[in-house]
């Protein structure tokens, strides 16, 4: 057992100010990474592929930056995207710059659970059109798609079938 970790410890929760006020009490500010004391996002993916009867293969991304804002808040949103296509609604976030976005395309599991139900459901996808071009990018039912930009207003989306759900995340810059 690692050195430390002899007996169970117990994790206590505490909130973004006293951690900070911890910080400033344990320690001289002059040698503060400030680092430490500014805000973050972090995404972690992890892909697996799996091929029967063999061992699968794993590859693990994360990516982490460092916010512009201080106390920022993320942008999140529903919204119902149809075969005519839906343009993206930024409201408060409409004059600011954006950071990191994902957009995420749940879809309900089907009521019956045939291969053609769930091959129907699996075909679905949302496309992404950028000031109303189609980029080749697409995001599968059930899938995601995150990236980094400056401005989002030119964004919109097509439903390949029927209305979907696009759940939109966003951190300002």
């Amino acid at each position: 057992m690692p050195k430390g970790f002899e007996e169970e410890n117990e994790w206590e929760e505490v909130d973004r100010e006293e951690v900070m006020q911890r910080l400033q009490r344990d320690t001289d500010a002059k040698h503060v990474d400030p680092l430490i004391m500014h805000d973050r996002c972090t995404a972690t993916v992890s892909l697996v592929h799996e091929t029967h009867g063999d061992t699968p293969e794993a590859c693990q991304m994360v990516y982490s930056g460092m916010l512009d804002e201080q106390g920022g808040e993320v942008w999140r949103r529903r919204l119902k995207v149809t075969e005519q296509g839906t343009p993206i609604d930024l409201g408060w976030l409409k004059d600011k710059p954006t950071g990191w976005f994902m957009f995420m395309f749940r879809t309900p599991s089907p009521s019956k659970s045939t291969r053609e139900a769930v091959d129907k459901m699996n075909s679905r996808c949302i496309r992404i059109l950028i000031e109303e071009r189609d980029t080749g990018l697409y995001i599968k039912a059930n899938g995601f798609f995150v990236g980094c930009c400056s401005d989002l207003s030119g964004y919109s989306f097509v439903s390949s079938s029927g209305d979907a759900q696009l759940n939109i995340y966003v951190q300002p810059a």
